[in-house]
């Protein structure tokens, strides 16, 4: 059996081992059956995805509001 890379995410990857891999640490090594394990990074991110953002012109004011998209579109 060759080496490979996994590249695994929690909110798509629901197998049993692939749960397990997920509660691993860096450096973690294991085997399941036959095939060994060895975790070599492990970060956690956050995906967020918004459809529109909506600046309300009545509560903030002209400036607030060009800051706001400035900011939002340095973040993107």
């Amino acid at each position: 059996m060759k080496p490979a890379l996994l590249y695994l995410s929690a909110g798509k990857d629901t197998a049993l081992i692939d749960k397990r891999l997920l509660r691993q640490k860096k450096g973690d090594i294991f085997s399941v059956g036959y095939v060994t394990y060895k975790v070599l990074e492990a970060r956690d991110t956050t995906d967020l995805r918004a459809s529109y953002i909506f600046l309300d012109g009545g509560s903030l004011s002209k400036s607030e509001v060009d800051s706001l998209k400035k900011l939002i579109v340095q973040k993107t």
